[in-house]
């Protein structure tokens, strides 16, 4: 009797201890959704726990004497933006600014959600995870790093794969499974709801744009730098990108105190910070005259992928021109490009309705833009606005 009395209170006390950590689950659920559900872009600092990236003032961005973009192509550019919800719209040209406008109290001080560009830095920080020996190689299985996965079939999927969304992994999407997903965006459990995930496909045989992906490349990047005795993703990002760039401090939402961030999205900064990330690529590597990235990084980052030449490592490629751009095949989500853009080279980050950094090498040109979602944004415009006004330019011969 004693014995079955004593199994019996130690099955409650494992019930209950289930059920707390449920609802402690479900309230930081329901805690998150309340805190996204009216979030405007502006609204960082609701996004608790935050981790910061510490950045480092290396000088300001300078002006250009004579904007080679007339202020009237400027004033064009920012009334696209606004007319999407824009708060913050910047224009480099040569390293320098050619244009810059806020609207909504914002300033070149505000931090603003990035939603999906922080998937293009985290391709950037794999170059010098690589260069270090971080990690060995874009071949590795993933489950060298995710000690989980070391025995499970999903292990064996090279990290290449899901830098390039070709994983075969399955996404949790609301369209199936709205509380699945919920819990993948909004619980304290983000990386072990993407381990959870089943492989539906085998490797390199899809492109499939998802955060899983790329929030299981990151965490196999963060346990390889605390196994290298790094202290981790943040601090790494702060020491080889955004304190030799010279940008402000950005913040990383973390899943809790002691986690993963959310590596898909949610590095929040300012307008003038994504520009300067821009400029780095716009100079192959190299910020200000030194240089930030490994040599041969931004090539390889930049090279079409094998199931999608629109994609390198985590970053965009506008050529070849698509018009109506799907992030997978079951995705009602298309994103309008209405013309081919006037260069072929064009690289840019995109973050959820119309966060983006657009680059173009050949013609040292840099935009980075910020507003409230919108769904009818076109990659288009921006872009050709300002290369048309740059062929126009008294300057363009000399440049």
């Amino acid at each position: 009797m004693r014995i079955a009395l004593k199994f019996v209170g130690w099955t409650l006390l494992a019930i209950l201890g289930l059920i707390g950590v449920l609802i402690a689950m479900n309230w930081t659920i329901a805690k998150n959704v309340y805190l996204t559900r009216d979030a405007k872009i502006m609204d960082v600092d609701r996004f608790a726990p935050r981790r910061i990236v510490a950045g480092c003032d290396i000088g300001p961005l300078e002006a250009h004497a004579q904007s080679p973009i007339q202020a009237a192509v400027i004033d064009e550019m920012q009334a696209y933006s606004l007319s999407h919800g824009g708060v913050g719209l910047i224009v480099l040209v040569d390293g320098k600014i050619a244009g810059e406008a806020y609207r909504d109290g914002a300033d070149q001080t505000t931090r603003t959600r990035s939603f999906s560009m922080h998937k293009s830095v985290l391709g950037l920080a794999y170059g010098h995870a690589l260069a270090d020996g971080i990690i060995e190689s874009m071949d590795d299985p993933i489950g060298t790093y995710l000690t989980e996965w070391a025995d499970d079939p999903r292990g064996a999927i090279p990290i290449g794969a899901f830098l390039t969304m070709a994983s075969g992994m399955r996404s949790p999407s609301f369209l199936d499974d709205q509380w699945e997903a919920t819990k993948f965006l909004l619980s304290s459990k983000v990386t072990e709801t993407a381990l959870s995930m089943d492989q539906r496909g085998e490797p390199w045989s899809q492109f499939w744009y998802k955060n899983v992906d790329s929030q299981l490349a990151g965490a196999a990047l963060n346990r390889a730098l605390k196994a290298a005795g790094k202290t981790g993703y943040a601090a790494y990002l702060s020491e080889k990108i955004w304190c030799p760039i010279g940008a402000q401090d950005a913040l990383l939402w973390p899943e809790d105190e002691t986690g993963d961030p959310r590596f898909y999205a949610n590095l929040d900064a300012t307008v003038r910070d994504w520009v300067r990330v821009g400029q780095m690529i716009a100079e192959n590597g190299a910020f200000m005259g030194n240089q930030v990235m490994p040599d041969g990084w931004i090539e390889t980052y930049k090279t079409p992928s094998k199931t999608n030449p629109n994609y390198g490592i985590q970053v965009w490629l506008s050529s070849p021109y698509v018009k109506e751009r799907a992030y997978n095949p079951a995705s009602p989500v298309k994103v309008l490009q209405s013309v081919p853009h006037l260069a072929n080279d064009i690289i840019f980050f995109d973050g959820f309705g119309g966060q983006r950094v657009y680059v173009s090498p050949s013609n040292n040109l840099v935009i980075a833009r910020s507003g409230e979602v919108s769904d009818t944004w076109d990659d288009a415009i921006l872009v050709n606005l300002a290369l048309e006004a740059l062929r126009a330019a008294p300057q363009a011969s000399a440049r």
